[in-house]
């Protein structure tokens, strides 16, 4: 994609989020990165602290990415992670299909 001649790499990161955001595909896949990475998860490991140290940082770039999102529209933190869940909701009703 090419961005327009003065823009800021805030602006073109603003315009490429809200292209890959512009389909159900690209939210759900936002949403499954903030599920893979735990963004709303607790990450304090008392056995490990390198496990501790590892979930932290996962999601540190949940949150990073999320709160890109939230300078662009704020909605779109919720839009991904719903697509997501209705991702998840169809793979399990599909899986319980297969096994009737």
């Amino acid at each position: 994609m090419t961005h327009e001649k003065g823009w800021t790499r805030r602006e073109a990161m603003a315009n490429d989020l809200r292209e890959v955001l512009s389909t159900e595909a690209g939210r759900r896949i936002v949403g499954g990165i903030f599920y893979i990475c735990g963004k709303d998860a607790g990450c304090l490991n008392v056995d490990s602290f390198v496990a501790t140290a590892y979930r932290e940082g996962m999601r540190a770039v949940a949150n990073a990415v999320a709160n890109d999102l939230r300078a662009v529209d704020p909605r779109l933190i919720v839009e991904c992670e719903m697509a997501y869940e209705r991702f998840l909701e169809q793979y399990e009703e599909e899986e319980e299909m297969k096994h009737e």
